[in-house]
């Protein structure tokens, strides 16, 4: 640590804060990166959005081929015919309710989110391929159906949306594109389908196109995680982090803070570069009387000793110019 302005006590004069500028932080516990908290809850309540939808959707795609296609019909006599979207419905709803719940973590939530991807993924690919061609002889034109079905674009949609960590994001992702093969496996074998891929044909309709999706995935995962950091980044000043702003004026706006090592409440109130270029100020030598005249408030405040006043904690400049300090 490097003290940038201060005097002492002992000799009977009134103490000032003193700012402190960190030059290095080698006792300070290492921390994996992570997302701040309230895109976590945008992401939580995009999640119960994205599950109601996925409900409604496999509700209105099966009506529709029930009612539309007579062939399809008749399965829906069977649990093949109505039981994987019937599943699928039930695990949408059941995750809707859930991640709309307060009594959850957060992490419990994107966790049950991240299961929520691979089970619906399982759902599309049996609803789209159990049983298919059951009972009607094997035809090369067959395999027309073949090629990327909407597990698929479910992939790279929920990964992009629902941000997470991206090796988390790429380990959901390659479950969740096993679901297509696997369904096929089934289907071959216990679903009547008579529908025969020889190696070849499973290197190039099933490995090649989903290995391409979960690489795209996995790409969309690294930059939506990128920069969620970097804004978790943005909002640290000092040894305080930003977790919810409390209200906003024309000189400044102030967050509910928290330490990163004690368990202590506090205010922030910031004043960015970007307000004072909304004003007109724009010279660097008034910037820099500016930064002075906040620091001189800042000592000012911390000395005041009323019971109607607050508790000074800390200030300073972060680097990008904001003026901040820090209250009780």
């Amino acid at each position: 640590m490097r003290v940038l302005s201060g005097n002492d006590a002992t000799n009977g004069e009134a103490p000032r804060l003193t700012r402190v500028e960190q030059t290095s932080a080698p006792d300070r516990p290492v921390t994996q990166p992570s997302l701040p908290d309230d895109l976590l809850r945008d992401a939580a309540r995009r999640l119960r959005v994205i599950a109601l939808i996925f409900a409604a959707g496999f509700v209105v795609a099966e009506l529709s081929v029930a009612l539309l296609d007579e062939v399809q019909r008749e399965q829906y006599a069977h649990f093949y015919g109505w039981g994987p979207g019937s599943i699928s419905v039930t695990i949408a709803l059941a995750v809707a309710a859930l991640a709309g719940s307060r009594r959850l973590p957060l992490h419990t939530i994107m966790n049950m989110g991240v299961v929520f991807e691979v089970l619906a993924a399982y759902g599309i690919a049996f609803s789209t391929y159990w049983g298919v061609y059951r009972g009607v002889a094997y035809e090369p034109e067959h395999l027309a159906i073949f090629g990327l079905s909407f597990v698929a674009p479910w992939i790279m949609f929920y990964t992009i949306v629902i941000p997470n960590a991206p090796r988390k994001a790429l380990l959901a992702a390659t479950l969740a594109a096993t679901s297509v093969p696997v369904a096929l496996l089934l289907s071959a074998r216990y679903g009547g389908s008579t529908i025969a891929l020889n190696t070849g044909g499973w290197i190039t309709v099933v490995v090649v196109p989903y290995s391409l999706v979960v690489l795209t995935a996995y790409l969309g995962a690294r930059v939506v995680f990128k920069l969620g950091t970097a804004v978790r980044k943005a909002r640290e000043m000092g040894s305080y982090r930003l977790v919810e702003k409390l209200g906003e004026g024309g000189m400044g706006e102030v967050w509910r803070a928290e330490h990163r090592m004690l368990a202590r409440p506090a205010a922030i109130k910031l004043v960015r570069p970007d307000m004072l270029g909304a004003l007109g100020v724009v010279d660097t030598d008034y910037r820099h009387r500016m930064q002075q005249r906040f620091e001189r408030e800042a000592q000012t405040t911390a000395l005041m000793r009323s019971p109607h006043t607050i508790e000074l904690y800390d200030f300073g400049v972060a680097e990008d110019g904001t003026f901040f300090y820090v209250m009780e």
